[in-house]
């Protein structure tokens, strides 16, 4: 072979291999950003990435800055870190997550924080009380003393919070994605498309799938509430229990107590109510029913002592969009909580992946090209 010819080849390959590498790169970063949502979710704490609510902490941080974290548990705060932390009593109690700057304070003692861009500590005139390592979920990765984030990229995780008092906002941005994949889907379409399609046209309906089920199992995520505690049961006394709502009861107590109050803020479309608890002994009630549009429902539990030992119990009071019968939705959420959002959030996004699953040609581009980027990861070949 000729040099002209193995300097196609070589061209060939480095243009495969950037392919590869940009494919590749791209689904990891779009995977990283779903586990990090997702995982968060299921810890009820930022882990890996935060969003910037407020102008607090500029020009250090802005609004809609999306900012990458190492959690709590790999790192050990220090004076002059940018923590994610929240309170349970004082000012900043409503706020939720916050992230402020360490300006003083120990792990030992807690932290006296401050937003960069605030006059006065948190803390100031007991504000607020110092900040513990318990109450802290992470800190930024900083790169040269500054935070790594992601300009505007937390404008996305903020609009989706608004969903709540947004009605028609989750299902218009799910009436867009599929109207969407069925366009590109379209007949006409195909015909003008002479050439054989490539991988991208098959990822485009599986990502538009994600995208759908991600959107909904997170605006399901907001409406619900969990509540997670620990008591005792002992046949010797009843008792208080440090850091406990319930303490020690005696076998054979019967304890009922007001849980939550739930809503419909979501104007014409009524929610599914279900409920889940992780403790036989712990019953809630009612634990399904259709809640319509500004309707409330108060949300009880009852506990009935009758195994001795400790225990921990967690209730998942879920709120879901009616995408299937409510006495469905109730079974499924009786098994598991996250059962029950799986299958909600994924059926409406059903039609987008089952596409390319359909379609011989880019049934036949998924596959090909997923082995043909797995390809270069195989060794002595």
């Amino acid at each position: 072979m000729d040099g002209t010819g193995t300097g196609a080849c070589y061209d060939a390959a480095m243009k495969r291999a950037l392919q590869w590498l940009n494919s590749t790169v791209t689904y990891a970063a779009l995977v990283f950003l779903l586990v990090a949502g997702v995982a968060g979710s299921l810890m009820g704490k930022p882990l890996l990435l935060t969003a910037v609510r407020s102008q607090s902490m500029a020009p250090t941080l802005v609004r809609g800055d999306m900012v990458v974290l190492w959690p709590i548990q790999w790192t050990e705060p220090r004076v002059g870190d940018i923590l994610v932390f929240r309170v349970e009593a004082g000012s900043l109690r409503s706020a939720g997550w916050v992230i402020h700057r360490a300006v003083d304070g120990d792990p030992e003692n807690g932290f006296i924080t401050q937003g960069d861009n605030n006059e006065a500590p948190d803390q100031a005139g007991g504000a607020n009380p110092p900040i513990l390592p318990e109450n802290i979920a992470a800190r930024a990765v900083t790169v040269g003393g500054k935070p790594l984030r992601i300009p505007l990229l937390g404008y996305l995780p903020l609009w989706a919070e608004t969903l709540v008092d947004r009605p028609y906002a989750l299902p218009g941005a799910a009436l867009l994605i599929l109207v969407l994949a069925f366009a590109a889907h379209s007949p006409g379409r195909r015909r003008s498309r002479r050439r054989r399609r490539g991988m991208a046209d098959a990822m485009v309906y599986v990502m538009g799938g994600v995208s759908l089920t991600v959107l909904v199992g997170a605006a399901c995520l907001v409406l619900s509430q969990q509540y997670a505690f620990t008591y005792a049961v002992s046949s010797e006394g009843r008792a208080a229990i440090m850091g406990s709502s319930i303490g020690q009861l005696m076998v054979g107590d019967r304890v009922e107590r007001r849980l939550t109050t739930v809503e419909n803020k979501q104007g014409g479309l009524p929610l599914v109510l279900a409920v889940h608890s992780s403790d036989p002994q712990v019953r809630v009630e009612p634990q399904r029913g259709t809640i319509n549009p500004g309707q409330e429902l108060d949300v009880t539990m009852h506990i009935t002592a009758e195994s001795e030992g400790q225990h921990a119990a967690h209730i998942w009071v879920g709120l879901f969009y009616p995408i299937l019968p409510a006495g469905v939705i109730a079974a499924l959420a009786q098994r598991s909580y996250w059962l029950a959002l799986g299958v909600v959030s994924l059926i409406p996004a059903l039609p987008v992946f089952l596409i390319p699953l359909v379609d011989p040609s880019l049934r036949f581009e998924l596959v090909h090209g997923l082995a043909r980027s797995l390809r270069p990861l195989r060794l002595g070949r």
